[in-house]
């Protein structure tokens, strides 16, 4: 069993996102997706990427609590939901490997693991060939909100329960708010869900103090790039 955590938590690293040695955030375009990079500075310390494996017990409110009583300054976190799991990470400096190791060792998590971070920019979703018949239906979001204890579980269910499936998503904290890129596909109205009209359905999200900084949609590449 803690193979098999291990070997989801590594795919995740390496999947879903993949971080640059420092602390210092810019921004780089490639096959028009934006990335998040680290800009290198030999000033910086070198920040830790710390993973944790749990069930969903233990919020991002409660590590991030946690994290900075033992003096870690969060540059980055990620969550994923994924069968009943869930995966935690933090890009962090200030704390030392031990201490971050006992901090997530002391909360609910059956497997934690700390190490530096890597020196390569973060992978990108995509790009989606343009002859794609889903192609009209995939969207590129930016969600932001004031944090709130299990807002992203409120953000995603009511995506969700409309039919919009959420095929990457990464979340950050950004002082006070939350914030989620990511991409999403439309429902095309042939399954069970209904096509919807995504003026009204930017506006829901809107009502319940989601604030939809972007919703467009994705421009294919040839199938043969």
């Amino acid at each position: 069993m803690q193979n098999y955590v291990r070997r989801a938590a590594l795919a995740l690293r390496s999947g879903a996102s993949s971080f640059v040695v420092n602390a210092q955030q810019r921004t780089t375009s490639v096959n028009n997706f934006p990335v998040r990079a680290y800009a290198a500075s030999g000033e910086s310390p070198v920040p830790l990427i710390s993973t944790a494996v749990g069930s969903r017990t233990t919020s991002l409110a409660e590590c991030f609590q946690r994290l900075s009583q033992i003096n870690a300054e969060i540059k980055e976190s990620r969550q994923l939901r994924l069968g009943g799991k869930e995966v935690k990470m933090f890009l962090t400096v200030g704390a030392t490997e031990a201490d971050l190791k006992k901090a997530l060792d002391s909360m609910e998590f059956s497997y934690v693991e700390v190490e530096k971070a890597r020196d390569t920019m973060q992978d990108i979703k995509g790009p989606y060939c343009e002859t794609s018949p889903l192609l009209p239906f995939v969207r590129r979001i930016q969600l932001r909100a004031p944090y709130t204890k299990a807002i992203e579980m409120k953000i995603t269910d009511l995506m969700c329960k409309q039919g919009v499936t959420i095929s990457h998503l990464d979340q950050y904290r950004s002082g006070k708010d939350i914030i989620m890129e990511g991409i999403a596909h439309m429902p095309t109205g042939v399954a069970e869900f209904p096509k919807l009209d995504e003026a009204i359905f930017v506006q829901n999200l809107e009502k319940e103090g989601i604030m939809v900084k972007e919703f467009s949609k994705i421009v294919g590449n040839p199938v043969n790039k």
